[in-house]
């Protein structure tokens, strides 16, 4: 019985598993607060439009998640580290160009969103964009400690990002005078410390300059990822449009005011 204990007590498995899943809960502590935190500090037209906009983020960031799962994809699946480097680095710039176009996208349909959606301001949109690019190298940072199962740092910079976007939105609400813009620029202050924490964590192997500098990399290889990555954006963009459905068509039926 003792040495099924010491055994068990020695599992990275079990090990791995209880830091993840206190560093979760952690995490979902924060973004439960935050709608609830924010309710009492906006007005009940501004709140609406937050979650509009935190919505049309969470269904172009589905994009993020696809790149995310390519990118554990790559490291279970190379052996050799500078075939792995020379993919992700690769991955990353196409990933790159990707959320350039969906910033140009929102540019051109911030006057339409805005119509429909009821929005003060095309800004939070706009700032949407640019979250959009930030999560780029962010989000291939953070799995590249996930598919190396550095469950540690992974928890720690969820906590950054949860307990930041919370901290800061809160504090800019009182600073500026456009809540929306105010939640926005909380997430993206914090999603920038997330940054510097997973680009700390994965060190010199992964500098932010990578995206820039071209390498030698299999052709076929990486359109096979891309393709498994688009497979993978399809199924999450169902499951996401299900959940975020009724805020969207509640800001295009009903007015501000009776959300």
């Amino acid at each position: 019985m003792q040495e099924k204990l010491r055994r068990l007590r020695q599992s990275d498995f079990l090990k791995n598993n209880a830091v993840f899943f206190f560093g979760t809960l952690m995490i979902a502590v924060f973004n439960y607060l935050y709608y609830p935190v924010i309710s009492r500090l906006v007005s009940v037209s501004d709140f609406g439009e937050i979650q509009s906009t935190i919505s049309i983020f969470m269904q172009l960031g589905i994009v993020l998640t696809a790149f995310g799962y390519v990118v554990i994809n790559i490291i279970n699946n190379t052996s050799k580290k500078s075939e792995e480097y020379a993919l992700i680095s690769a991955l990353e710039r196409r990933m790159l160009i990707i959320s350039l176009v969906l910033f140009a996208l929102l540019m051109i349909l911030s006057v339409l969103f805005q119509d429909s959606f009821k929005f003060q301001s095309i800004v939070p949109l706009m700032l949407v964009g640019l979250l959009i690019i930030i999560n780029i190298p962010s989000t291939s940072r953070t799995y590249i400690l996930q598919g190396e199962r550095r469950f540690l740092d992974i928890s720690i910079a969820g906590v950054i990002f949860a307990a930041g976007k919370l901290v800061l939105t809160v504090g800019f609400i009182f600073i500026l005078t456009n809540d929306v813009t105010a939640s926005i620029l909380g997430y993206i202050i914090a999603q920038l410390a997330n940054l510097w924490y997973v680009s700390g964590k994965v060190g010199h192997e992964y500098p932010l300059h990578a995206i820039a500098k071209r390498s030698l990399v299999d052709g076929r290889r990486l359109s096979r990822e891309m393709l498994y990555g688009f497979v993978v954006f399809m199924a999450l963009s169902g499951l996401s449009l299900l959940y975020i459905t009724d805020t969207i068509v509640a800001r295009l039926f009903f007015d501000p005011e009776t959300l």
